[in-house]
């Protein structure tokens, strides 16, 4: 039995939702996926260490399959896959007339039931329709039909105002464990963004949209040191170069209180 979902970009998220269609189509998930080696779910083709990205291992992991990908440029790795390109481009594509993506899906979706999953197979002279709700199905690890969040990861470092940027907002880390300079990782979702040391959790926030700002004040260093003030002071230096009124209206501006 065979679903095909069409698509225009392999990102991320495009596979996601081929995936989650997959899913509900059949009604459960199968416990073992061989991949092809597209980016958005593996870091660079290897034979025989292949290495899944962040945001596909989780995914993987919280449906709960095994990913494997397909050695690069080995077909027959996986072969009913390939076999059935030529036959739904030769039974479905040609000669069929599509409105738009989401048309051409829905044809796609009543044309695996119809006729590609009524068809008598040529190895097994069954109906794979029938094969599959009979002895397949029930083997299928259960499907909860909830959305999945896609989550988006990026590298990021930790600036002078102690806040890390992530899609053009801005996002507090704690200086005990991650002073200005600090390399992080960072993953958001619709809902969060989570910031991580070296793999381990160091802060949540609420997703913002662009230009917004999330502070938690507990996050800036303790005392007002000499480091904290090394800004505020340097403009205090150079005002006073312009002239003695405009440095004293400097020493008021920069007086306090400041920020942390």
């Amino acid at each position: 039995h065979e679903f095909m979902w069409p698509l225009f970009g392999q990102q991320l998220a495009d596979v996601i939702e081929g995936l989650e269609a997959a899913w509900a189509f059949s009604g459960g998930i199968p416990r073992y996926l061989v991949l092809d080696n597209f980016p958005a779910a593996v870091v660079g083709p290897d034979p025989l260490n292949p290495r899944l990205t962040r945001g596909f291992l989780e995914y993987a992991q919280h449906r709960g399959f095994i990913a494997d990908p397909a050695r690069p440029g080995h077909p027959k790795d996986k072969p009913k896959v390939e076999r059935q390109v030529p036959y739904a481009r030769e039974r479905f594509f040609k000669g069929g007339q599509f409105h738009d993506l989401q048309d051409l899906r829905q044809q796609a979706r009543q044309w695996c039931l119809e006729v590609a999953g009524r068809r008598v197979h040529g190895t097994t002279r069954r109906l794979p329709l029938v094969v599959f709700q009979e002895e397949e199905k029930d083997k299928l690890l259960p499907y909860d039909n909830e959305p999945y969040d896609v989550p988006d990861w990026h590298d990021v470092i930790v600036h002078q105002d102690h806040h890390i940027c992530y899609h053009y907002a801005l996002y507090s880390a704690p200086y005990s464990t991650c002073p200005p300079g600090t390399k992080l990782e960072v993953r958001g979702d619709s809902k969060l963004v989570k910031i991580y040391k070296g793999g381990e959790l160091v802060k949540v926030h609420p997703r913002y949209s662009r230009g917004g700002r999330s502070t938690d004040p507990e996050d800036y260093p303790k005392e007002l040191s000499a480091y904290t003030l090394r800004s505020p002071n340097y403009l205090r230096q150079q005002c006073r170069k312009l002239g003695e009124s405009v440095g004293d209206f400097a020493d008021k501006l920069l007086s306090g209180p400041t920020p942390w």
